[in-house]
């Protein structure tokens, strides 16, 4: 059950940060009109009426209110400045003056010769 309210909240979060609330509110709103004007005229026309533009309900100049305060908020949010990043000089990297490898057996194989079996054989 806490896993589904989880998922429930991130699903909601993710809508409403999208701004897809907006999309579902204007769908509700046409089909309720092309419901309402279908009762009064044919449904050719009463689409063509729904999608004018010169018939809007009251939800759906609701949805346009709402859709218009977000987009200022959104352009009042990208021109102010958001750094997540801190100035800062490039990384230097420093090369050692001289490089010498050396290969050198692990301290366990030390004194052992590879060549000769162990003496006595190990036991199974």
């Amino acid at each position: 059950m806490t896993r589904r309210l989880a998922k429930a909240l991130v699903i909601t979060a993710m809508v409403l940060s999208l701004g897809l609330h907006w999309t579902v509110l204007q769908t509700v709103a046409w089909v309720g009109m092309i419901v309402d004007y279908s009762a009064e005229t044919s449904f050719s026309s009463s689409i063509s009426k729904t999608f004018d533009g010169k018939n809007q309900c009251e939800l759906c100049r609701f949805v346009e209110a709402g859709q218009k305060q977000d987009q200022e908020k959104g352009r009042h949010f990208q021109n102010g400045k958001l750094d997540l990043l801190i100035d800062m000089p490039p990384a230097q990297v420093f090369a050692p003056d001289s490089l010498t490898f050396s290969i050198r057996k692990p301290p366990s194989q030390a004194g052992i010769d590879a060549a000769s079996p162990p003496s006595p054989p190990p036991l199974a």
